[in-house]
């Protein structure tokens, strides 16, 4: 156990067990919340014209978002059964539920970091300290989850939770940068 809490202080960058823990329950039960109570049909606001536009890779409403239409199209053509606005629905859910899972993974990661000095962090167990940083993982991404408006939005045929998802992913690709120098995680 000791090498195990040294290992916690050393400058590992590697993600480990409560890191992918924090990632895979957050994901799992925010899609399985989202894709339970999505909408049946289109919805008022954007809902008719983005799904129209990701049926027929078009252009949606003014701003475009031609990455959201790509990532649409695909679920409209994987998906094999129900309505086209209920399909770009499923896509806008599992863009919601991966960002809430990044939150959650990022906020882990930052409890390892944060905790690696803390003397009364370290006097805790090892097992003690992963399940502090799951739990505080899991709490920020169903936090976000859950939040009203972000609720809504995974919810029905729109791009917001893809521009969420976007923006989770590039924190995260400089919280990594940041953590192990890599300039490829900076490029990309």
């Amino acid at each position: 156990e000791h090498s195990k809490t040294a290992s916690l202080k050393g400058d590992s960058t590697q993600l480990d067990r409560a890191d992918w823990w924090a990632f895979r329950v957050t994901t799992g039960l925010m899609l399985l919340g989202y894709v339970f109570t999505l909408t049946p049909e289109v919805t008022l606001d954007w809902g008719g014209v983005l799904t129209a536009s990701a049926m027929y890779g078009g252009v949606g409403p003014p701003a475009g978002n031609p990455a959201w239409t790509i990532y649409s199209w695909f679920f409209i053509h994987l998906l094999p059964f129900s309505n086209p606005a209920w399909r770009v629905a499923v896509g806008s859910a599992v863009a919601g539920a991966v960002t809430c899972g990044l939150v959650a993974l990022m906020v882990s990661r930052s409890a390892r970091i944060l905790f690696a000095g803390n003397s009364g962090f370290s006097r805790l167990a090892v097992r003690d300290q992963e399940w502090i940083r799951r739990l505080s993982g899991y709490a920020a991404g169903m936090a976000l989850g859950f939040s009203g408006a972000f609720w809504y939005e995974a919810l029905v045929p729109d791009f917001v939770t893809f521009t969420a998802l976007l923006f989770a992913g590039i924190l995260w690709l400089l919280m990594r940068w940041l953590e192990t120098g890599r300039r490829r995680l900076c490029w990309w």
